[in-house]
């Protein structure tokens, strides 16, 4: 009985189910649906935008009540109308803008796309390109004559092309020897007329509005200084220039600010800066003489502010004069100076230091003398492990040969380095670090040019498991890497830092360094992408 009971009492439990079931509003729903048109597979779509403040329309469909989430970080510069509706049977036009991209490094935003409360899979990606910046300066502007080279350098994020007027073409030709990606070499042939004048104009590869040009002429006579830019530290200073004349009995100078005093002193120009150092700041003074309005010769004053970024505590390499150097950081380390003719020690007047230029056989192994080398001690194994970051300002002498050269380094079946990747990696410039299992490399893509000065950090992040590498304060490259091995010891050799090269034994160096080394700094901390700002600002040209 019992159980003739439970069987009844189950089927009318199930036949009230059903008849609920049945009659449930549910049964008229449609899901939430809203797509982009020109979508992928994947629901997605990208509109890429120029630097200009612009704006594209797109179509969308939607059933039911919607809107378009933006995020936090794009709300500046990007804006959709509408960003909600109602839901149409009709496709629904929006508008994407974009504000002018001020800034030198693309932007990218994905808005989100909700129906009826639900996040649908479309997706909208918007990009923008970079403020693209494009200027020239030239060495010479008045060429004697008896011609000779004269070497234009560029400002510029993008690739570029120039033209020299038809005028110009008769006298100038380019010498692509010594052209690179931030200069261009030209010669003149000497003067067969009273004058000449050519202008060479450089047009942005990416923005053909963007252009810069650069007014020659040649004559007999130039009046032009030992240098066209004077750096100063924040306390100021003074800096005298040696001047160059060709039939001018007469000139003078004058400065465009009043924090920057120049005087003719004799054949030099004196040029005096006032303390300030709260900002970085620029200014421009001009050699002139009566002989000829037209011959102005400008040289850039810039004078760097107080460092403003982090300071490094594991390691903070200086130079001395006599060719020695120590370590100023916390730590104190003992840095080696193992003497060399293929090193050498020079005052750098960019940074204001002395900074060794190294002319080992590009990656050169086996050798015992010109280099730098620091002990890798158990201390610094430990600082390391729970994540650091490594800073370098170097410049090779010679373009890449393909090898692995190294700059400032510590690897052997383990370790890490700064320094220039193979062939196979593009030639670039490079962090690496040895994971336990293999080396992880955040390779930027830059290829350095020679006698260029690029300014390379590397951060290894333990907890996002992560390799960066920034070049002249851009992020270039970030890899995963979950964890460190140290270089690993061998017989009698020790762990060591080389700077110059990397540690070969515990006398000799390989992946030799052609080129200068300015900095060579090992910080105990992750540093932050606007902590790697502040150290490229303390440096740049």
């Amino acid at each position: 009985m019992k159980k003739r009971t439970f069987l009844l009492n189950l089927f009318m439990a199930i036949s009230v189910f059903a008849f609920v079931a049945c009659n449930d509003d549910d049964t008229d729903y449609v899901q939430p649906t809203m797509t982009i048109e020109g979508a992928d597979e994947f629901g997605a779509r990208k509109l890429e935008f120029t630097n200009k403040a612009e704006a594209q329309q797109i179509e969308i469909a939607a059933n039911n009540d919607w809107f378009i989430r933006i995020p936090e970080s794009a709300e500046s510069w990007l804006t959709v109308t509408p960003s909600e509706g109602k839901g149409s049977t009709e496709p629904i036009t929006i508008n994407v803008n974009v504000e002018a991209n001020d800034k030198t490094k693309d932007r990218e935003a994905t808005l989100a796309f909700v129906c009826d409360k639900i996040e649908q899979k479309a997706l909208l990606t918007v990009s923008q390109e970079k403020k693209y910046v494009l200027t020239a300066e030239s060495n010479r502007s008045m060429i004697n004559k008896w011609g000779g080279e004269i070497i234009i350098s560029l400002t510029t994020n993008a690739d570029w092309t120039y033209e020299i007027d038809d005028a110009g073409k008769t006298w100038l030709t380019e010498n692509k020897a010594e052209s690179s990606g931030s200069r261009l070499a030209l010669t003149a042939t000497e003067l067969d007329a009273e004058v000449r004048t050519a202008t060479v104009t450089f047009t942005c590869a990416k923005q053909a509005d963007l252009k810069a040009e650069v007014k020659l002429t040649q004559k007999d006579m130039e009046l032009f200084a030992a240098k066209s830019k004077a750096y100063f530290a924040a306390a100021g200073g003074e800096v005298s220039l040696d001047v160059t004349t060709t039939n001018v009995d007469e000139w003078d100078v004058e400065s465009t600010a009043a924090w920057v005093t120049a005087v003719k002193d004799g054949d030099k120009v004196k040029i005096t800066a006032a303390p300030f150092g709260t900002a970085r700041r620029e200014a421009t003074v001009n050699l002139v003489t009566p002989v000829d309005e037209s011959m102005v010769y400008p040289i850039t004053v810039i004078q760097r502010a107080d460092p403003s970024g982090p300071t490094a505590d594991i390691l903070d390499v200086v130079f001395d004069e006599n060719g020695s150097a120590r370590d100023i950081s916390a730590a104190g380390n003992t840095v080696k100076y193992v003497a060399g003719s293929a090193c050498k020690m020079g005052w750098n007047d960019v940074y204001m230091k002395y900074a060794p230029s190294f002319s080992h056989k590009q990656a050169g192994s086996g050798i015992t003398s010109g280099f730098y080398r620091v002990e890798y001690t158990d201390a610094m194994m430990s600082a390391l492990d729970d994540g650091y970051t490594m800073e370098a300002l170097i410049k090779p002498a010679k373009a890449p040969n393909g090898s692995e050269i190294k700059a400032f380094s510590a690897t052997t079946s383990g370790g890490m380095a700064v320094m220039i990747g193979s062939t196979a990696r593009g030639k670039g410039l490079e962090f690496i670090q040895h994971n336990g299992s293999a080396w992880c490399f955040a390779s930027s893509g830059v290829v350095p040019e020679a006698n260029v000065y690029y300014h390379v950090v590397g951060v290894w992040d333990k907890a996002a498991g992560k390799l960066h590498c920034y070049i002249n304060g851009e992020l270039k490259k970030s890899v995963d890497c979950a964890g460190i091995k140290h270089m690993t010891t061998s017989g009698s050799r020790a762990r060591a830092f080389a700077i110059g090269g990397n540690t070969q034994s515990n006398t000799q160096l390989n992946g030799a360094w052609n080129g200068d080394i300015a900095i060579a700094r090992i910080y105990d901390d992750v540093l932050t992408a606007d902590d790697v700002k502040a150290l490229y600002e303390d440096v740049r040209e």
